[in-house]
C-alpha cells in the first residue's frame, strides 16, 4: 500500500510540474513577444499632437553589445513582426549613441503639419549592430491635428479612413453605423453608409461634443467608446481630447485580441460578412505568438499526460526514487 501510495503521490508530482509550467508559459506573453535584439518602451502618451506638442519622446532597451554604437531613432509604418518596414519620411529619425545598459533615448521632433493626413506608427531603433529593425509590438502611436476650426467650442473628432471601410476591397465591407459615447453617455451616432458623415477622401469624421450633446461628451479626458448597431463593443478606446482631430482605424470589436492599431484585410467588422474576425493591425505579431502560446501549452499538458500514462501502465517501479 506505501508503495502505491507512493507511486500515486509522484505522479500528482509530475502533473504539478507540467502544470507549472503549462501556467508560465501562459501567462508570460511578454517574454514570448520580446525580441532578442531588444525592446521598445511604451511611449509617454500614446497621443500626439501635431500643432500641440513639439517632439515625441522613444525609449529603447538594446543589447549590450551595442553599447557604445550609433543608432537610429525612428517612426515606422507598421508595427509587430512585420520587419521589414518603411521609416515615415514626414518625421525626421534622430541618430543616438547607446548608452549604459542598452539604454536609448531618441527625441523625435514633430512637423508642423500632416499634409497626407492623421497617421498611427510605431517607433523604432536601427543600427549596424543590429541584424533588423527592432519595433515596437504595442499598439500604434497615434498622431493627431489641433484643428479648432473643425472643433470649435468643447469638441473633437475621430476619423475613420476610408482603408478601414473597405478593408482591401474593391467595394465597403463594414457598413451600419457607430455610435459614440463619451465616460459612457452616449454622444452621436453616425453613419457609415451614404454621404453625411464622408468626407471628400471617403473617411468618416465623427464629432463629439458642443452644445447639441451631453455635457460629458465635452469633458476634457472622458473616455470615449463606440458601439455597433447591435450594442457589440468596439476594441479600441480613445481618450476625449477637446479641440483635436485623431484617428480611429481599428474596427474590431472587443471581443477580438489585442490590436496593434493598423488595419489589416482579415479585421472586418462583426457585419462584413461569414469570414469576419477581429485581427491584429499586426499580421503575424499577436495572431502569431497567441498561436506560439497555445502551441507551446498544448505540448505542455501533452508531455505530462504522457509520462503519467506510461508510470500508471508500468506500475509503481516505473516512478523514479
Amino acid at each position: 500500500m506505501d508503495t502505491e501510495l507512493t507511486a500515486v503521490a509522484r505522479a500528482a508530482l509530475t502533473v504539478a510540474v507540467g502544470l507549472v509550467a503549462v501556467a508560465v508559459l501562459a501567462g508570460s506573453p511578454g517574454a514570448l513577444a520580446q525580441s532578442p535584439e531588444g525592446s521598445i518602451r511604451q511611449t509617454e502618451t500614446r497621443l500626439a499632437v501635431v500643432g500641440r506638442d513639439q517632439s515625441v519622446r522613444i525609449d529603447a532597451i538594446l543589447p549590450s553589445s551595442c553599447v557604445g554604437s550609433e543608432v537610429t531613432v525612428a517612426l515606422f509604418q507598421r508595427g509587430g513582426a512585420a520587419r521589414v518596414n518603411d521609416v515615415e519620411p514626414l518625421f525626421e529619425p534622430v541618430s543616438v549613441r547607446v548608452g549604459a545598459g542598452g539604454a536609448v533615448v531618441g527625441q523625435l521632433r514633430l512637423p508642423g503639419s500632416l499634409p497626407s493626413g492623421l497617421k498611427t506608427l510605431w517607433p523604432g531603433v536601427t543600427g549596424s549592430c543590429l541584424t533588423s529593425p527592432v519595433i515596437s509590438t504595442a499598439p500604434g502611436l497615434l498622431f493627431g491635428v489641433r484643428d479648432p476650426s473643425e472643433n470649435p467650442g468643447a469638441s473633437a473628432t475621430f476619423v475613420v479612413p476610408r482603408a478601414s471601410l473597405f478593408q482591401g476591397r474593391s467595394e465597403q465591407v463594414v457598413s451600419g453605423s457607430l455610435t459614440a459615447f463619451a465616460d459612457g453617455v452616449k454622444c452621436t451616432t453616425v453613419s457609415l453608409e451614404g454621404p453625411g458623415a464622408r468626407d471628400a477622401e471617403g473617411n468618416i469624421r465623427i464629432h463629439v461634443g458642443g452644445p447639441s450633446q451631453p455635457a460629458a461628451c465635452s469633458r476634457q479626458g472622458a473616455r470615449v467608446t463606440f458601439r455597433y448597431p447591435g450594442g457589440e463593443l468596439l476594441y479600441e478606446t480613445r481618450e476625449l481630447v477637446l479641440g483635436v482631430t485623431q484617428p480611429f482605424e481599428n474596427l474590431a470589436p472587443e471581443a477580438g485580441p489585442s490590436t496593434a492599431g493598423g488595419t489589416d484585410p482579415t479585421a472586418l467588422a462583426p457585419n462584413a460578412g461569414p469570414s469576419a474576425s477581429p485581427a491584429s493591425g499586426d499580421a503575424t505579431g499577436d495572431r502569431g505568438r497567441v498561436l506560439t502560446r497555445a502551441g507551446l501549452i498544448a505540448l505542455g499538458l501533452g508531455l505530462t499526460t504522457m509520462v503519467l500514462w506510461r508510470g500508471l501502465r508500468r506500475g509503481p517501479n516505473a516512478w523514479p526514487r
